[in-house]
This record gives C-alpha cells, sequence and structure tokens, in this order.
C-alpha cells in the first residue's frame, strides 16, 4: 500500500504549490490610525456607523426625488447588474476548484411468468472533468474572479454615492437659485415703488424731474 499512496501524497505535495506572484500592499500617505481628540473617533472603535441618505436629509420631496433618481438612473442599474455577472463568473470559476460529480441510477425488474420476479438496482457514482491545480492555476484564477467582484461592489457603492451627491447638490443650487429670484422679485418691485412715489412728488411738484 505505501508504494500506491507515495504518487498522491506527492501530487497532493504540489498542490499547495502556486506560480502567481505574492502581493504585497504598498504603504498608503495616510496615517495607520485615527488623530486623537474629543472631535475625532477613538482607535478603540471597532467600525464606523452606517449612515443613509434618509439619515442625512430630512426634507421629504429631496427623499422622493433621490428615490426616483436611485429608481430610473442607468447608471446604477448597469452598476448592480455588473454586480450580479461578476457575482456569477466568481462562482463558476471557484467551482472548478471541485471536482465534478456524475452519479446515476438503474432499475430493472424482470417477470419470467414460471418463477418470482428478479429486481435489480444499481447505482454508480464517477468523477469527470477534474483539474488537479498542481501550480495554483485555478486558485490564482478565482482569486482574480472574486476581486473583480469586490471590485463591482465597490463601484456600485461609488456611482450610487456619486449620484446621491449630484442630485443633493442640484437640490441645494435650485433652492438657493428660487432665494435668489424671490430677492430680485423683491428688488424691482421695490426699484418700482420708488419710480412711483418719485413720479407723485415730481407730479405735486416736490421733487425736480431728475429725482425721476
Amino acid at each position: 500500500m505505501r508504494r500506491p499512496l507515495l504518487p498522491i501524497l506527492c501530487l497532493a505535495a504540489l498542490s499547495a504549490c502556486t506560480m502567481a506572484p505574492k502581493y504585497t500592499a504598498p504603504e498608503l500617505p495616510v496615517p495607520p490610525g485615527w488623530p486623537a481628540g474629543d472631535a475625532y473617533l477613538k482607535q478603540s472603535e471597532a467600525a464606523l456607523p452606517a449612515y443613509s441618505y434618509r439619515d442625512v436629509f430630512a426634507d421629504p420631496r429631496l427623499r422622493a426625488v433621490l428615490d426616483q433618481a436611485l429608481t430610473n438612473n442607468e447608471d446604477v442599474k448597469a452598476a448592480f447588474a455588473n454586480i450580479e455577472s461578476a457575482r456569477a463568473q466568481y462562482r463558476i470559476q471557484r467551482a472548478e476548484l471541485l471536482p465534478q460529480l456524475v452519479a446515476g441510477s438503474t432499475y430493472r425488474r424482470s417477470d419470467s411468468g414460471s418463477g418470482p420476479a428478479a429486481n435489480q438496482f444499481n447505482a454508480d457514482v464517477s468523477v469527470s472533468g477534474y483539474e488537479l491545480d498542481v501550480f495554483g492555476r485555478i486558485r490564482s484564477l478565482t482569486g482574480a474572479a472574486r476581486e473583480r467582484y469586490l471590485g463591482s461592489e465597490a463601484a456600485a457603492r461609488g456611482v450610487r454615492l456619486t449620484l446621491v451627491s449630484d442630485v443633493a447638490e442640484a437640490w441645494i443650487a435650485y433652492g438657493l437659485d428660487s432665494s435668489l429670484l424671490q430677492i430680485a422679485q423683491r428688488t424691482a418691485e421695490a426699484a418700482r415703488e420708488s419710480v412711483r412715489l418719485t413720479q407723485r412728488r415730481l407730479d405735486g411738484g416736490v421733487a425736480p424731474r431728475s429725482d425721476l
């Protein structure tokens, strides 16, 4: 039994090898922790609180506009479709690490009429299409598919956040322009009232024509 087991053990040892280079994360030009002080979170905080745009914006009209934008925006739909595609590709690639099992069964009953009937049942399971990942090719492809899947999720969050930001900025700009329009209308109304009063003073002989 030792001689047949030796090649199997060698193949199992080789399956732990990989030709992919080891990734080393570069050093980021940012401090590794939060600054100290009352205005900052402590380093012992496990996670930051998660906020939705509904927690930030209290105006129900703006919330309705944001809901409509997130529902109908084509970029958001495409981003979430990319997530589903990347997730499916990752699952397909990860499945190649496992052997493909093929199972089948047959049942046969024979009755000659002269004796008791004979029942025969057969079941078999076989392995097909299994590649021994000697140098880590499949694991490297699986890791790349996983990173693409996670990257698509991050991209979708970025698209959603950008859309919410653009809509909120447009809403604020619209509100500011509406306020400036009201001020301009009041200023024009005050100027017309001043002209009217000056005309009456001129008609009454109180003001010179140069004032008008």
